[in-house]
């Protein structure tokens, strides 16, 4: 029988106990861009909360800055927990709010 040979590698990262992005899950969007608009049709993700609040969000500029970022809540007041990025009628990408950090799907 083998075992593990070396050290363990892992990284930790803290989350808030309602953020549910499972890791390693995906995320799926679909698009239709008709007359210079784009149009979310259907997001699909893993997440194991009760519920998954996404904002979209439109840059002007392809080099925008991640504290440009502003998750906040939604009209409900629930933390938003996805925000799609839209540059030039195309997603730029899609960021995960953990609560203690921003990550990039």
């Amino acid at each position: 029988m083998s075992g593990i040979r070396g050290p363990v590698k892992f990284t930790a990262k803290k989350i808030d106990n309602d953020a549910g992005f499972q890791a390693h899950g995906e995320i799926k969007i679909w698009t239709n861009v008709k007359n210079e608009v784009i149009n979310i049709v259907h997001v699909h993700v893993d997440d194991t909360s009760d519920e998954a609040t996404f904002d979209f969000q439109v840059v002007l500029k392809a080099d925008f800055d991640l504290r440009d970022l502003d998750f906040g809540v939604d009209v409900f007041g629930r933390v938003v927990r996805y925000k799609v990025v839209v540059f030039n009628c195309k997603i730029a990408g899609v960021y995960y709010n953990t609560g203690s950090s921003v990550d990039k799907l």
